[in-house]
């Protein structure tokens, strides 16, 4: 009896122990669960304050943007998708986004294909709502697995952009049609001087197509002492970045005639204020430069024999007397008269008379010098100037051209004997007290009065002292 007692005793002790020992683990175990809940909570408020934070920072943002699961049901959004949706939040949550904003008839393209992973990476897709336009945008966000968990969509309204892309390339279509229909050459050079953009125009001025001179420089179309001379007068421009205005430039055709252009420029700066080149426009005035010559031509020559009228050869005789005093120079000159002109005129006729005035410039021109001066100041008279040319040198150049003009002959009809005629000629020089051209002028003509006394045919000087 007192053994099975004992025995009794020790198993409820024991039991007691192994009871005490599982209250503690469970009270240990309860603790744990406890500090885990606590955990647990913490790390939920956590994750949902980042989410609230999260989409807090999204609401800011002006581009709708929401979230949507793999059936493309939304997840979230924010509040510039409520607004372009027109519906509250809670009625958004869950549907298709595709049924809500934008409302199309299936999903945008690139969610599709970023779900398929076949999207290349910034694929962007344009989607029209309303009179908006937006840029679509998806990514795929994945766990660490790599399994899916969402997909982001960001929509970016791109319509005053668009617009502002429509605006611009209407006017640019519009300057472009504008450059292509002015008969001015439109173009453009970088900092080097070389062509980065010829409008078509310059088919027409210089046979070249455009994209022939794109790198070329506008001095590749001279000749070399022009393009040294543009070149010195448009690098003046480039240094001090000034616009070029009307700068007369003869180029060569591709044919290899000569075109003369009128240059006209603006140097172009970029956003940061960096010199870029310069854009302008070439003007073909070619013709108006052979009238502006034929003009001038017709201004300083006599019709008839080619030579300065009496007016041009009077400036210009002026212009050699200054030269011939200032530095020193000899200067000679010789009056010439047709022998009895009048009378030539009433036997053959004016024609014949016009003739033998022509034929007697052709000998002067060919019997004198380049720097010789030549005109035509009366009816049958004529006056040359010899700069730097002594008394007795003019008389040599004078007795040299009577003997040409004595031995020429003049055509009449056929048939008919051709006609001959002779020159007097009265010479003077320069002297100190000659302050005008008129001086030499009475002298001059006074030793022609003397060569026609004595015969004519003959050639006088008048001495001076």
């Amino acid at each position: 009896m007192g053994d099975s007692l004992g025995k009794l005793r020790h198993e409820l002790e024991v039991a007691q122990r192994a009871l005490a020992e599982a209250e503690e683990r469970c009270a240990r175990l309860h603790a744990e669960n406890l500090a885990a809940m606590e955990e647990f909570e913490d790390t939920r408020k956590q994750i949902e304050r980042v989410k609230q934070e999260w989409m807090a920072a999204l609401d800011v943002v002006e581009d709708p943007i929401f979230l949507h699961d793999k059936d493309f049901r939304i997840l979230r959004c924010n509040l510039a998708y409520q607004r372009y949706a027109g519906i509250p939040y809670a009625q958004i949550i869950g549907r298709h986004y595709y049924e809500v904003f934008p409302l199309t008839h299936a999903p945008l393209r690139n969610c599709l294909q970023r779900l398929e992973k076949t999207a290349v990476a910034g694929q962007e897709e344009d989607v029209e709502f309303g009179a908006h336009t937006f840029r679509s945008r998806a990514y795929t966000v994945n766990d660490q697995q790599g399994g899916y968990l969402y997909s982001v969509h960001i929509l970016d309204d791109i319509t005053e952009r668009r617009k502002a892309a429509e605006a611009l390339a209407a006017n640019e279509k519009r300057f472009r049609e504008l450059v292509e229909t002015i008969s001015d050459w439109v173009w453009e050079v970088d900092e080097q001087g070389r062509y980065t953009y010829c409008s078509p125009r310059v088919k027409d001025l210089l046979g070249y197509e455009p994209a022939e001179l794109i790198g070329k420089t506008p001095f590749d179309l001279m000749a070399a002492g022009e393009a040294a001379r543009v070149g010195d007068i448009f690098g003046r421009h480039i240094a001090a970045r000034e616009p070029l205005r009307c700068l007369e430039n003869t180029n060569l055709h591709k044919n290899g005639q000569p075109v003369v252009l009128e240059t006209s420029g603006t140097p172009v700066f970029d956003a940061h204020g960096t010199f870029k080149g310069y854009r302008g426009i070439d003007r073909d005035i070619t013709e108006r430069k052979r009238l502006e010559r034929e003009l001038e031509y017709q201004a300083h020559t006599d019709v008839l024999t080619g030579l300065h009228n009496r007016r041009h050869f009077f400036e210009l005789a002026e212009q050699e007397l200054t030269r011939s005093r200032r530095y020193g120079k000899q200067l000679s000159l010789l009056m010439l008269d047709v022998d009895q002109f009048k009378l030539l005129n009433d036997t053959y006729g004016h024609h014949v008379g016009d003739t033998v005035l022509q034929k007697l410039s052709e000998i002067c021109t060919r019997t004198l010098r380049e720097i010789d001066i030549a005109g035509r100041i009366g009816g049958e008279e004529f006056a040359i100037l010899l700069p730097e040319t002594m008394a007795d040198h003019a008389l040599e150049v004078a007795e040299r051209l009577r003997l040409a003009i004595a031995g020429a002959t003049v055509q009449r009809e056929q048939g008919d004997c051709p006609v001959q005629f002779t020159v007097s000629i009265g010479i003077t020089s320069l002297v100190a007290t000659d302050s005008q051209i008129d001086e030499l002028l009475r002298r001059a003509d006074a030793a022609l009065y003397v060569a026609k006394q004595a015969g004519r045919n003959r050639v006088s000087a008048e001495e001076v002292t």
